[in-house]
């Protein structure tokens, strides 16, 4: 009896494990391992805060590219801003951040824009006034 009883319980932990495992994997190979990384590369003009509000805007943006799954975002640099102003005139933007990124397209492309299953480095320019919301100005190949 407690043999059975051990046997079963044992089999049970083993298929939890399984499923944890195989749950993981398919995370790896379909979808995003472990989250989008952050690479705040030595940002001096910006606190880590700052940083990842604007990665959360870029994170959304990517959400509603349906399929598209975002891998990493790099701090790239702030000296854009009179970039970031010309292109939404009449701007009064304060302050810039650009991210490089890493994402792969859809795994089927309904509409035929994406090239299918392929990785994706794009650049990401966000503005805002001082303190303000962070807001994507333009995105897209560097």
């Amino acid at each position: 009896q407690k043999s059975d009883k051990m046997k079963k319980t044992i089999i049970a932990v083993l298929v939890f494990v399984l499923c944890i495992s195989a749950v993981g994997a398919a995370n790896w190979v379909f979808g995003n391992p472990g989250g989008v990384r952050v690479d705040y590369n030595n940002c001096t003009e910006y606190s880590k805060d700052d940083i990842d509000s604007a990665a959360k805007v870029v994170m959304e943006k990517v959400e509603e590219m349906e399929g598209c799954v975002l891998f990493s975002l790099k701090f790239s640099n702030a000296d854009e801003l009179d970039y970031c102003r010309s292109l939404n005139e009449p701007a009064n933007y304060e302050e810039c951040i650009v991210f490089n990124s890493a994402f792969r397209s859809p795994l089927k492309s309904r509409f035929g824009a994406w090239n299918t299953n392929r990785l994706y480095t794009w650049d990401w320019y966000l503005a805002r006034v001082k303190d303000g919301q962070w807001e994507l100005v333009t995105w897209g190949y560097a």
